[in-house]
């Protein structure tokens, strides 16, 4: 099985963040394994708040494994309207208060999304069969639309995502 897992996060300060982090089934930490999405993204909907920092640092497959070592890359992604960045789902990653400046707005809002080849994290739940028979094409003529600018940025490049979907 696969799938997609979603969320929103809303920060309303400049002193909050993200603290740094691997996307991860934190459910099976407890078991000592690690399994990671094949992609993470960020979509931003509004201008504010701590750009995304995303290292090319991925932790051992085992916990307890040492993450020692400087990456070999490192991108950061400041926040615009309808931007989007993807990037392979192992990677360290983070959105510092510490790289807030001073000019930017206090608010960041981001639509969250996990891609999951081969896996269901544990603690998923699952869309709602109202809510996804809401979302058919039969629903989506009674849909407004709401355009924003969407140009795509990527952080990860396209040998880095291969390589994670076992393609490499």
């Amino acid at each position: 099985r696969s799938g997609a897992e979603w969320w929103t996060l809303h920060m309303r300060g400049r002193s909050d963040d993200v603290a740094w982090h691997w996307d991860k089934d934190y459910a099976l930490e407890g078991a000592g394994v690690c399994v990671h999405p094949l992609l993470s993204s960020v979509t931003y909907l509004c201008e504010g708040g701590a750009p995304t920092a995303v290292l090319q640092h991925t932790e051992s497959v085992s916990m307890g494994s040492s993450v020692a070592g400087q990456p070999p890359r490192a991108w950061l992604s400041r926040p615009r309207v309808g931007k989007h960045i993807a990037f392979d789902g192992r990677f360290l990653h983070a959105a510092p208060a510490a790289f807030t400046t001073e000019a930017s707005p206090k608010r960041r809002v981001t639509f969250l999304v996990n891609v999951w080849l081969d896996h269901v994290p544990v603690s998923a739940t699952p869309l709602p069969e109202a809510a996804a028979a809401a979302m058919t094409p039969a629903a989506a003529a009674d849909a407004v639309v709401c355009r924003l600018p969407m140009p795509v940025h990527t952080t990860a490049s396209p040998s880095a995502t291969a390589a994670a979907a076992g393609a490499g």
